[in-house]
């Protein structure tokens, strides 16, 4: 695979746009965590935003917590797994009309144990190629295209 530089992106989906208020922005870390030229997805949760999507694993970015320190949390407490090696491979900031988000997405490497759905969420390993045919958050659209460019 190709090294990339990480590219932060602004993009905006989506109905009305919101009145009144600013938007709630959520600071994430998520990983694309990869094993033998597949990526490990994860299924949101029913009633939880997005419900049903599948998508990287990782989670909010706390307080005053560093991205990459973020994404090792989120994924030991999500996966009951450890990752080896994570690299900043994109940034993408995009609109929903619930919230914006600042996603991190990280490559990750030589991860240590068998990823389970820890808090219950499904999990799956999947051909980048896969991943056009599952549901999976708009946000992702642009980091899904760049993996099926570099690893098929």
């Amino acid at each position: 695979m190709t090294a990339v530089s990480p590219r932060i992106e602004r993009k905006k989906t989506g109905g009305t746009p919101r009145r009144g208020t600013a938007p709630e922005v959520i600071a994430a870390a998520v990983g694309i965590i990869l094993k033998e030229n597949r990526v490990l997805v994860t299924r949101r949760k029913v009633g939880s935003h997005l419900e049903g999507a599948w998508e990287f694993p990782g989670g909010t970015i706390q307080a005053g917590e560093k991205p990459e320190k973020a994404l090792r949390r989120e994924i030991e407490e999500e996966l009951a797994v450890r990752i080896g090696k994570a690299t900043l491979f994109h940034r993408k900031c995009h609109s929903y009309l619930e919230r914006d988000v600042d996603i991190h997405f990280y490559l990750c490497t030589g991860i240590v144990g068998e990823p389970t759905g820890a808090e219950g969420q499904e999990t799956r390993w999947v051909s980048a190629g896969d991943l056009a045919h599952l549901p999976t958050p708009a946000a992702n659209a642009d980091v899904i295209r760049m993996l099926q460019d570099q690893i098929g």
